[in-house]
């Protein structure tokens, strides 16, 4: 019975039963970055991250993320590097950002399901 509890907590059955029968729009105790890099959704697997302090946009594969409040550290791999205008500038195959959680914006830019 422990380990079916354990199960469950970790993959946080009954948070998703809920939303799954729209019940709820909660999704833990988790924070929204955590949830949406968690999710297991193929639309949030490439991402876009606006860096507007610095004038870039990273495009590329979420590999890893931070856990943490304190900083937002995020690896992406097959990176094309864009200024804000479009341009691109660069490709690499891995990139490591760390911000402050209020100076990332990231953006999905396919759809879930498709």
């Amino acid at each position: 019975m422990a380990l079916l509890w354990l199960y469950a907590s970790t993959y946080k059955l009954l948070t998703r039963f809920l939303q799954l029968i729209k019940a709820t729009k909660k999704y833990g105790d988790e924070d929204v970055w955590d949830f949406m890099l968690n999710s297991g959704e193929a639309a949030v697997e490439y991402a876009h991250v606006r860096d507007l302090d610095n004038g870039f946009l990273y495009a590329g594969w979420v590999d890893t993320f931070s856990e943490t409040d304190k900083l937002r550290e995020l690896v992406l791999l097959r990176v094309i590097v864009y200024n804000l205008d479009g341009e691109q500038l660069y490709e690499t195959p891995r990139l490591y950002l760390a911000r402050a959680p209020e100076k990332i914006n990231i953006e999905f830019p396919h759809e879930a399901g498709g």
